[in-house]
């Protein structure tokens, strides 16, 4: 199951992404997404919901801001051929690799 807020910029809402790649409006069991939701026992509450039972969003949306109300996101990328090589990976592409894709 992944989580996901959609919509127009400021006017997002939460949904549950299922296993088909359908948008799953969650809008019937939550406001919103924030950093509270992801609390331990929130997360068993989600989890605990069966996607087939919400609405299924329609279109293409826009995908907005992860979580409510945060300041940042901050990703981790691998540093170091040891990390590499403990994940069965290559050597990491440097920083630009960062950017690729954007």
């Amino acid at each position: 199951m992944k989580l996901a807020r959609i919509g127009d910029k400021g006017r997002e809402r939460p949904v549950i992404v299922d296993d088909k790649g359908q948008f799953r409006a969650l809008t019937s069991r939550m406001r919103d997404l924030t950093g509270a939701m992801l609390a331990p026992y929130e997360l068993v509450w989600i989890t605990s919901i069966d996607p087939e039972t919400l609405p299924v969003v329609e279109g293409v949306p826009r995908y907005g801001v992860p979580i409510a109300g945060i300041g940042k996101v901050i990703g981790i990328e691998i540093n170091g051929n040891d990390h590499a090589q403990e994940l069965g990976k290559g050597p990491p592409r440097g920083a630009g690799a960062l950017c690729e894709g954007s």
